[in-house]
């Protein structure tokens, strides 16, 4: 029964993201926004734009979203977003942006659910070893920060002094045998991060631009169904159905849904002012809200009534208070750097993480030769210009290494 209400979930959270992007109210990708308003007021057509949609998206489903969904059973947030933006830039009728996003929620759930059982019954069963990608990420999490820090303050203050705290209390909460050593790390990791971002202040940032600030009574436009959007992709996260980026989906799958919230909350702040700039000025808002705010919500609260309240709640709060944002975002100038360097400190280590992941989940299925596989992949991929993005070659690695290894046992 769980597979029919999740197959409806995803089929009821595409079909909102489609009817948002067919009237112009919101866009998941960040490459999408700025023409949304022009498709829906006619000023673009609809099937050069779907078009260019489709362009920007595709590298996206396959290469950032399905290998970790595949590994993982866990929805990944670009499958369902980047497809909805497609189907409403090119429906003229909200009816069929209706009907063709519900569709694709539902096949794209019964994909994923087929996939995962394929795995799980082949003469050597995948799914239980393929979490162990994952591994590697839960213990290097308290990285990020440090990462982050680093790449924006150097390595004296991000290093060794963001890191050194970090590090001890790392070893501190491990010691004492605390629960969620990692999570904590991380915590008191993003916490200097932001102690260190927040020094520098100024106390009369300049006004909001006049076509910035006509930006947010247009953002609110559509409000009521952005709202049910963030009800039910909190809901979907409570259930441990949906995740948002790689390293949340992995940690999800791995049955860590607090160390994912937590990477969703420090992603927010990441995306923070780059969402708030770009939706000012387009006029049209993220489907899913910033990244990954909403969706983090669900992972921390883990009740789906009191998720779906918190979620709607977290949608409102960001689509009318977006220009209180930008005030602050001015105010502490440090926060558009913090923005980078979290976003580079969540792809650099994930990237890392998930090679060695993938490199001991291949070894453990098929010994000698997923190392092998997984290292020629990389190779590969390096040598031939990164076809593949870097975080999905581990993943994608080792799911070719199981199955390799069962096509081996059927040939022998």
């Amino acid at each position: 029964m769980d597979t029919v209400w999740r197959a409806l979930l995803f089929g009821a959270i595409t079909a909102l993201g489609a009817v948002a992007a067919q009237r112009g109210y919101s866009a998941f990708h960040d490459g999408v926004r700025p023409f949304v308003r022009d498709v829906a007021a006619g000023r673009r057509e609809r099937r050069e734009a779907a078009g260019s949609t489709w362009s920007m998206s595709w590298g996206f489903i396959l290469y950032y979203g399905a290998p970790f969904s595949l590994a993982t059973g866990v929805m990944e947030k670009h499958i369902l977003g980047l497809p909805a933006d497609w189907i409403g830039i090119r429906s003229r009728r909200v009816s069929l942006a209706v009907g063709c996003g519900l569709l694709w929620g539902i096949c794209a759930s019964a994909l994923l659910s087929s996939t995962q059982w394929v795995f799980a019954n082949l003469p050597l069963p995948m799914d239980q070893h393929l979490l162990d990608i994952a591994r590697p990420l839960l213990a290097m999490m308290p990285l990020i920060p440090v990462v982050a820090a680093t790449s924006q303050f150097g390595v004296r203050l991000g290093g060794f002094g963001v890191g050194g705290v970090t590090g001890a209390a790392y070893v501190a909460v491990i010691a004492l045998g605390t629960d969620a050593p990692a999570a904590i790390a991380f915590a008191v990791g993003g916490i200097a991060h932001l102690f260190l971002v927040l020094r520098e202040r100024v106390d009369t940032p300049p006004p909001l631009p006049e076509e910035l600030a006509a930006g947010k009574s247009e953002i609110r436009r559509g409000t009521v169904a952005l709202v049910l959007t963030g009800a039910l992709l909190a809901v979907a996260t409570s259930l441990l159905w949906l995740g948002g980026e790689p390293a949340s989906v992995m940690l999800i799958g791995l049955g860590h849904p607090l160390e994912a919230g937590l990477i969703g909350i420090y992603s927010w702040i990441g995306f923070a002012p780059l969402v708030t700039y770009t939706a000012l000025a387009s006029r049209a808002y993220t489907s899913a809200g910033m990244p990954d705010g909403v969706l983090a919500t669900g992972l921390l609260v883990r009740y789906p009534p009191a998720a779906a309240v918190v979620g709607a709640l977290a949608m409102w709060g960001e689509l009318w208070g977006v220009g209180r944002f930008e005030r602050i975002i001015s105010r502490f100038p440090g926060l558009h750097g913090a923005g980078a360097g979290i976003r580079d400190g969540i792809l650099l280590v994930s990237e890392i993480a998930l090679l060695i992941g993938g490199a001991i989940s291949a070894d453990a299925m098929w010994p000698s030769v997923g190392f092998y596989i997984v290292g020629g992949f990389w190779l590969l991929n390096e040598a031939s210009g990164r076809r593949v993005m870097r975080v999905a070659v581990g993943p994608l690695a080792a799911i070719a290494a199981g199955l390799a290894h069962n096509l081996q046992y059927w040939l022998s």
